[in-house]
């Protein structure tokens, strides 16, 4: 596959403020000239508008066994908060906006409940003697318990709800380092390796990719002046919490629902996520 870059990726040690951070990721143009500022971890929200939500319910049958592929599917929209505007995402290496972002929830086959962000570079391909290109490609993938999945799918099943999600401590996203909880600008890091992303010689850290969340929200409404909404969490406030340990993640997501569910499986430690709770009230969208 060829992968469409535009700049060379690096780490560096060199940090100019040895005190704040003592590595990070940079980006160079054809010429070697160092472009845009010093990239490190993002931990802080990010806030999404959900649109488009819709449900679909699949079968498989083989051998004579049936699987179903339910799930959830909608378009995120990076929303815009009272002191900035939305923010702009792009994969390192290149200076590309990823123009859409998808959200996805499965249901799990047990009881088991994660969250991970999935991405890819755009890149070429040969399928059936032609080249196809895939462009840069964002995904919020959840797994929900059955039934937490189905009260969930009843509530959007009829396509007038609407709402937003929130996502932190996301592992393989990057900014510009700041003392705020803000920016205008995030980089994506999906793949060292289709990144092209260069380790500096003797470096003692591997920059983490697109894969682990570590808080994840959701509250959807639908109605007028009294709406119904349902939401995961009944938090209120801005306040993020300390960033967990260890969080269950789900490395490699692909679009297989098979292979995502065999991933899940195998991990033993569930994202924190609050009970769905469906309540009368306005909806405020933080």
């Amino acid at each position: 596959m060829d992968y469409q870059l535009e700049n060379t990726v690096r780490t560096s040690t060199k940090s100019p403020h040895p005190n704040l951070y003592s590595w990070f990721i940079e980006e160079l143009d054809a010429t070697g000239k160092k472009i845009g500022p010093d990239y490190k971890p993002w931990g802080s929200n990010l806030h999404f508008n959900a649109k488009n939500l819709r449900v679909y319910r699949g079968l498989t049958l083989e051998d004579g066994k049936a699987k179903a592929s339910d799930g959830i599917i909608g378009a995120l929209i990076p929303s815009e908060g009272r002191r900035h505007g939305a923010v702009t995402y792009s994969f390192l290496g290149t200076s590309r906006p990823v123009e859409q972002i998808t959200l996805r929830i499965y249901k799990s086959e047990d009881e088991r409940e994660v969250c991970a962000l999935w991405g890819s570079v755009a890149y070429v391909s040969e399928w059936d003697f032609e080249d196809v290109r895939t462009p840069d490609t964002l995904e919020v993938q959840l797994f929900l318990a059955p039934s937490r999945f189905e009260d969930l799918a009843k509530f959007i099943e009829d396509g007038q709800a609407k709402g937003g999600i929130t996502i932190r401590h996301v592992e393989g996203v990057y900014a510009q380092w700041s003392p705020s909880i803000q920016t205008d600008s995030i980089k994506l890091l999906g793949s060292i390796e289709d990144q092209n992303l260069q380790i500096e010689p003797g470096a003692d850290h591997i920059p983490a990719v697109l894969g682990k969340v570590g808080h994840f929200e959701y509250r959807f409404h639908k109605g007028g002046r009294s709406e119904e909404v349902v939401s995961n969490n009944d938090t209120t406030g801005n306040e993020e919490p300390p960033a967990p340990g260890l969080v269950a993640a789900v490395p490699d997501l692909g679009p297989n629902l098979a292979a995502l569910q065999a991933k899940v499986a195998r991990l033993s430690i569930p994202l924190w996520i609050a009970a769905i709770a469906a309540v009368v009230s306005v909806f405020v969208h933080r």
